[in-house]
């Protein structure tokens, strides 16, 4: 696997970006993989051709030595013969080994041929795709039928056609010559005969080409050139520390960068390893780019060559570092996946501010290189220094935060998660479902009718607040109540934000665990401020029964296929991060890096939580009563699904459905546009957890539950999606959307039947007291000892914090960092409403 990170994954990577260059520009797999043969071909055309000199070179050499060769193996036998052989082969100053020379074509053919196999061979889309007279690009071509037998025609036309360009090549050569091409051609019939069409159409492409190529230059002897020196300097030490510093920088600095920030969301929870296992990759696919293989162009390409790329490695390593550090994109926060929330968005002055100063830097670069060589040496060493020890606190950081996480992961590892329910006593559920969007709960029910009997009994809650942006500043009050309101928590000056949000998360499982309840916890949300909830916030409560269940092994595919993109796509994007930001979206391809995997996603993770949740419930007979707590974030995690049915798959076409759904419409609400990306990813990632969870409402019907278990289906803040004009407050920040204030809030109490809409004005925060209504008498924090009540929305000031700053492990101060606060003073989602408290 490291050997093959090192050698073969850059040329595959290689092959993934022309090939996903040209299908987005042509749209056609058959046209794309032609262009990707023609493109490699002329790519590496130089290098054939400095091969072919180099075996020209050695087969005249063995001709003129071959007569006194010969004379010396039938005169001289044993030793005597090989000092006599020695001898020869010193003063024609030719070495034995030479001979491999001959095999230097087909050695550079094998990891190319290699790479290409394996990413045409196993590229999903390929399957069912036709081209020409080929049915089905991922399955053999089946071309012929004799006798009754589904006969291959691609691998023999490939064959015929390589055979053709051998005997071109090697025309007056000697049987020992030719030997190696006709095996080699034997042995490519071997092996892709029964080869998807893909991969075989392009090696018949790389054969025509090669056969081409022979026929132009059949009969001609390469010009005899003397050798001028490059008129640019050169040092191979200048060379080599350039390729190393930029593998550092792309391959260590800048993913490592990325980890440190949040460790645990690089980490895979089926199988533990530490996520320093990322940048080891990483580092071995910078290196095999610019050490190896711009090593090898190097080597084959002479001395012009040599200094033509040790320049080109030198200028984008000085480009690509002030590129890295000066220009921060304000692109938003990036997902597991090394994808950025919101598309990046390209403004016409910092697209030409940037390149200005690339290009100035570029050639500022190349006046040093070719002024002052000597200074080159020099400076390559201090900034490889440099971006080693940046990367060496990074990596100490990644190292002394994995203890914590295999500790964690391990947690989820060694518990199977159950949801035990009571059939005659009480249930009480509390789903948090994160960021999930409040306004679009009637879109769902229209375009989803069976939506309706599933949740009948709930209560929607249209105007309904959260107290900030984040999860960060909301999630304590859903869980704790209003006194875990930012503001109230600010207050509360002697301990860390931290203690403050873990306290509130165990507030209602300590509440009904002292009354008998059996409770259960799952995935409480940001536990011990972890990405990966610290279950051991519980310890001291051996009663409550903690789980994960995001993190546990339901979706074990999705982990396997985010380890093969983190191999490859973390060094993409630091090379994301060092090209010139008119070439950002080349090389982010949307996202994807145009990674050919089948595309995985954290929402597979939460959705398959979601899906299981009928399947990990136990329903049992008895009058004992329990308590749920829940968190899953498939509404946060979002992706755009395939339409009607709202799941991943790979790929999908929802262009039919959407030119006959435009809108979302809802009786008595205005219709909604899903235009953007963003809208769609939301609207449809809500929508499929709304279909799970009501497949797992409907089995609680049908084991008998449902009327004794009252559930709140709430979320900790919503988003801005620019759907609602009228509830944008501030137009300067994304912040300054209401919508992201308004999260969903559904209710359903004890043999409730109706599904029905309140206009009463609510926040999350009223869900303890709503819960606890009626099952405990008077409820009182068992931390803090204040009343749990919902006498706050009405007697005191409530404000909303607008802060930014959602990063757990920086902003876990006693209060919050200095924000905009408002008061809401009518409805949610009317600018009108928002009213400037001040700045604290």
């Amino acid at each position: 696997m490291l050997l093959y990170q090192f050698l073969i994954a850059p040329l595959q990577v290689l092959f993934e970006y022309i090939f996903g260059l040209s299908n987005g520009l042509l749209n056609h797999y058959g046209f794309s993989i032609l262009v990707l043969s023609l493109c490699m071909n002329l790519l590496l055309l130089p290098l054939y051709r400095r091969s072919d000199a180099i075996q020209a070179e050695e087969r005249e050499t063995e001709r003129r030595l071959a007569p006194v060769v010969d004379h010396l193996k039938k005169t001289f036998r044993g030793d005597e013969r090989f000092m006599m052989l020695s001898a020869w082969y010193a003063e024609n100053n030719y070495k034995p080994w030479y001979v491999l020379k001959g095999f230097l074509s087909l050695a550079l053919e094998v990891p190319f041929f290699i790479a290409a196999y394996n990413f045409l061979s196993n590229y999903q889309p390929f399957q069912g795709a036709s081209f020409g007279p080929i049915a089905d690009l991922g399955a053999p071509d089946r071309l012929l039928s004799l006798f009754g037998q589904q006969v291959n025609l691609l691998p023999i036309l490939m064959t015929v056609i390589n055979l053709v360009s051998g005997a071109v090549y090697t025309k007056g050569g000697t049987l020992k010559e030719k030997l190696p091409l006709w095996g080699s051609a034997a042995i490519f019939l071997v092996l892709l005969y029964d080869s998807p069409s893909a991969l075989v159409l392009y090696w018949t492409m790389n054969n025509l080409f090669s056969l081409v190529k022979n026929l132009l230059t059949a009969g001609k002897k390469p010009a005899e050139k003397p050798a001028t020196p490059s008129r640019l300097p050169y040092s191979r030490k200048g060379f080599l520390l350039s390729g190393v510093f930029l593998a550092l920088l792309t391959g260590v600095l800048i993913p490592s960068a990325v980890i440190v920030s949040s460790p645990a969301e690089f980490v895979n929870t089926a199988r533990f390893a530490s996520p320093l296992r990322h940048i080891l990759y990483s580092f071995l696919l910078s290196c095999g780019v610019f050490v190896l293989w711009f090593g090898v162009f190097g080597r084959l390409s002479g001395e012009k060559g040599k200094s033509r790329l040790s320049l080109a490695l030198w200028v984008l390593g000085i480009c690509g570092l002030v590129n890295y550090m000066a220009f921060v994109p304000g692109w938003g926060l990036l997902t597991p996946e090394l994808r950025y929330i919101r598309d990046p968005v390209y403004g016409f002055p910092a697209l030409a501010l940037n390149l200005a100063v690339f290009l100035a830097v570029g050639a500022l670069a190349v006046l040093v290189y070719i002024k002052k060589p000597k200074v080159v040496l020099p400076v390559l060493s201090v900034l490889t220094l440099a971006v080693s020890g940046l990367s060496a606190v990074n990596l100490v950081k990644i190292h002394a935060a994995a203890p914590d996480l295999q500790r964690i992961v391990s947690e989820a590892a060694e518990k199977s998660p159950s949801v035990p329910l009571s059939k005659k006593g009480k249930n009480v559920i509390l789903l948090m479902m994160d960021r999930a969007i409040d306004s679009y709960f009637p879109y769902y029910l229209e375009e989803k009718p069976q939506l309706k009997e599933q949740f009948a009994g709930f209560t929607w809650y249209p105007e309904t607040l959260s107290f900030g942006p984040n999860t960060l500043f909301t999630a304590a009050s859903l869980y704790g109540g209003y006194e875990y309101r930012p503001s109230e928590m600010n207050k509360r000056t002697e301990e860390p934000m931290e203690v403050k949000h873990n306290e509130a998360l165990r507030v209602l499982p300590v509440l009904f665990s002292r009354a008998g309840y059996e409770v259960t916890v799952c995935d409480p949300p940001l536990a011990g401020f972890q990405w990966i909830p610290d279950l051991s916030i519980y310890e001291e409560y051996p009663e409550i029964r903690a789980f994960h269940v995001e993190q546990g092994s339901f979706a074990p595919t999705v982990q396997e296929n985010q380890e093969s993109i983190w191999r490859r796509n973390f060094f993409c994007f630091g090379l994301s991060r060092c090209v010139p930001t008119v070439l950002h979206p080349v090389v982010y391809g949307g996202g994807t890096y145009y990674a050919p995997l089948r595309e995985t996603h954290q929402f597979d993770k939460s959705w398959a939580a979601l899906h299981a949740l009928p399947d990990i419930t136990e329903v049992f007979e008895g009058e004992g009563n329990t308590f749920l707590a829940m968190c899953n974030d498939a509404t946060h995690d979002i992706l755009q699904l395939s339409e009607p049915e709202y799941e991943h798959i790979t790929p999908f076409d929802n262009t039919e459905y959407d030119r006959a759904h435009p809108s979302r419409s809802a009786k008595g609400l205005p219709d909604i546009l899903l235009e953007t990306d963003m809208q769609k990813a939301h609207y449809q990632s809500n929508l499929s957890a709304m279909l799970q969870i009501g497949r797992w409402l409907e089995t609680l019907r049908q084991e008998g539950v449902y009327d004794n278990t009252r559930i709140i289906i709430a979320a900790d803040h919503g988003y801005c999606l620019g759907q609602y004009p009228e509830a944008i407050f501030d137009p300067s920040r994304e912040q300054g959307d209401a919508a992201m204030y308004n999260p969903l809030f559904l209710f359903k109490d004890f043999g409730d039947t109706e599904l029905r809409r309140d206009d009463t004005f609510m926040t999350n925060a009223d869900a303890p007291a709503m819960l606890l209504q009626g099952l405990i008498k008077d409820p009182v924090n068992p931390f803090t000892g204040k009343p749990i009540t919902n006498s706050a929305k009405g007697t005191e000031d409530l404000l909303v914090t607008t802060s930014p700053d959602w990063q757990f492990a920086i902003n876990n101060g006693p209060a919050f960092f200095p924000a905009v606060w408002y008061r809401v003073t009518g409805p949610v989602l009317q600018k009108d409403s928002w009213q400037i408290a001040g700045e604290w």
